[in-house]
């Protein structure tokens, strides 16, 4: 039950389950934590009951403030798909995650008395920086071999006295776990992180496990391995696909939505999605069906996001609001995280 903290660390407080649109509420109580064996439990689940106690490491070679400072300035308060290239902004979720995690109540200063581990690093928004040639501290290597010491800060500070409990984490069953943003891991984990991970019991925080199966690693690196094994976690989502006034407030969601295009290895899926969308709307049923690669930006950046495309991405939008099921079939992967 571990792995649930970090999908519930976008979730309201305890005190403040989040409101449930009128066509799912009759499983919202039970969402958090389905019992083993399916079906509904006899009494609601409590949201972050089976959240457990966390440790966050951000100090020393885990302290990522200054690449988080450098994030806030980059964003200036907007969502990262109105300032970042779209195949970016969607993988910025180490960002997000990590700040929540700082004020979760769940979390505990005591590291002796945690479940789970978080190392604090953020592999690939400080990658991407480097990609961009964007130094955050004094690099005069260049930005690429900033980041690569920022890598290198994280396996020695999981090897220095201050986190014995790293050492000791295959004995005991304690995970750490480290949140890997994008596909490509081997280029922003780094060779060198991943091995130090490999001795431990470490866990990485993926958008999707079956990554593994596509990236190019170095002969006999543990990477692949890690990333088979990892966890699922949401990507950052279409920042335009929630109300403003909450679904409470607006008409009940009705109706599925695809959008979304058919160029991708997914041994005919969504082309078989399609036809099936297309056969639901010559039966009179709510479709808001719409086939084209850039309906969710493409690798646009804000300047570049305006018209046809910009109107595309911003119906998207609107049709997340408005529909009550978003069909989500495989891409280049077969297990797809849900969004935040």
């Amino acid at each position: 039950m571990w792995s649930m903290l970090l999908v519930a660390v976008a979730s309201a407080s305890p005190e403040d389950p989040p409101a449930c649109h009128g066509p799912c509420r009759p499983r919202c109580d039970s969402a958090y934590d389905p019992p083993e064996g399916g079906g509904r439990p006899s009494e609601p689940l409590a949201p972050f009951a089976s959240v457990p106690r966390f440790y966050l490491h951000d100090e020393g070679g885990f302290d990522y403030s200054p690449v988080s400072a450098a994030v806030d300035q980059l964003l200036g308060g907007s969502p990262p798909d109105m300032v970042l290239p779209i195949g970016t902004a969607q993988h910025f979720f180490e960002y997000p995650l990590l700040r929540a995690l700082r004020t979760h109540p769940r979390r505990t200063l005591t590291a002796g008395a945690t479940e789970v581990h978080v190392i604090g690093a953020m592999p690939f928004v400080s990658w991407a920086f480097a990609e961009h040639g964007v130094c955050i501290g004094a690099c005069p290597n260049g930005s690429h071999a900033e980041h690569e010491g920022r890598m290198r800060g994280v396996a020695d500070a999981l090897r220095s006295t201050s986190t014995r409990y790293w050492g000791a984490s295959r004995r005991r069953g304690t995970p750490f776990v480290l949140l890997s943003g994008h596909y490509a891991h081997a280029r922003h984990v780094t060779e060198p992180l991943a091995r130090e991970l490999s001795r431990g019991h470490a866990v990485l925080a993926v958008a999707d496990p079956m990554h593994a199966q596509q990236m190019r690693v170095p002969r006999g690196s543990p990477l692949r391995g890690l990333v088979a094994r990892g966890i699922s976690v949401p990507y950052w989502a279409h920042s335009q696909a929630a109300s403003a006034a909450g679904d409470s407030a607006g008409a009940e969601r009705i109706g599925v939505m695809f959008h979304g295009g058919l160029g991708r290895y997914d041994f005919a899926t969504r082309d078989r999605t399609v036809r099936a969308m297309r056969l639901m709307q010559a039966r009179g049923d709510p479709v808001d069906l719409r086939v084209a690669e850039f309906t969710r930006g493409g690798n646009a950046t804000k300047k570049r996001l305006r018209g046809a495309r910009r109107a595309a991405y911003e119906a998207s939008g609107r049709a997340y609001q408005n529909a009550s099921l978003c069909a989500s079939p495989s891409g280049d992967t077969t297990r797809v995280a849900p969004a935040l």
